[in-house]
């Protein structure tokens, strides 16, 4: 029964800290894309918000396998 706590307790944090950083993640690549959208218009600007969409797609898609398992 200890076996089971002991794997479940780790399970546990395992998951809250997978989940917890991916969340974290999204969170401050939306606010880099915002404030790049807020800026104006620049070579620079259009290639960073392209690469900033592209990340934010690859851990949207992370969030949803991480589900899917």
């Amino acid at each position: 029964m200890d076996a089971i706590r002991e794997v479940s307790s780790f399970l546990s944090s395992w998951n809250k800290n997978v989940l917890d950083d991916l969340v974290k993640r999204i969170k401050k690549v939306k606010k880099e894309l915002e404030s790049c959208r807020n800026g104006g218009i620049s070579e620079y600007r259009v290639r960073k918000e392209t690469m900033l969409r592209f990340k934010l797609e690859m851990l949207e898609d992370q969030v949803n396998v991480y589900w899917r398992q």
